[in-house]
């Protein structure tokens, strides 16, 4: 696993075997250089719950990131379990570095919210079917008391 400081202070010997790009696993990210976001490779229920953050630092590297949409709890649920935190955070984060990325998670947050809803519809439909057949059980059992 390779560290910024150690990225940084080994990149003339990564650009040379022409490796451009480094995932970061673990903070420090250098967020100050931020340049971009695009849709990452983590889904959940139809909707992709994380993003890569892309740095082009000075000494020639780009670094890239993950920023998830949820907890890390939220795996086996049936349901989203939303970060907002971390969304608050990477929003003030971009809005100081990049106007354009900002844009872009933006443009996300607004995508998942619409794929969130549509779960919550469907599980509000559910719920109120379930609400019925509890209702006609429950009449059910009056009758045989």
């Amino acid at each position: 696993m390779t560290t910024l400081s150690d990225a940084i202070k080994n990149a003339e010997h990564h650009l040379a075997i022409g490796n451009h790009e480094i995932y970061l696993s673990e903070e420090p990210y250098p967020w100050i250089y931020v340049n971009d976001v695009t849709e990452g490779g983590v889904h959940r229920m139809d909707c992709t719950t994380s993003v890569y953050v892309y740095a082009a630092h000075p000494c020639g590297i780009t670094f890239r990131w993950n920023v998830n949409l949820e907890k890390k709890d939220a795996n086996g649920k049936g349901f989203y379990c939303i970060d907002t935190e971390t969304i608050t955070i990477t929003r003030h984060r971009l809005a100081n570095t990049s106007a354009y990325a900002l844009r872009k998670y933006d443009a996300y947050l607004h995508d998942c919210a619409s794929k969130i809803e549509e779960k919550a519809e469907e599980l509000t439909e559910y719920i109120g079917s379930q609400m019925v057949a509890i209702a006609l059980l429950r009449e059910a059992t009056n009758e045989v008391d």
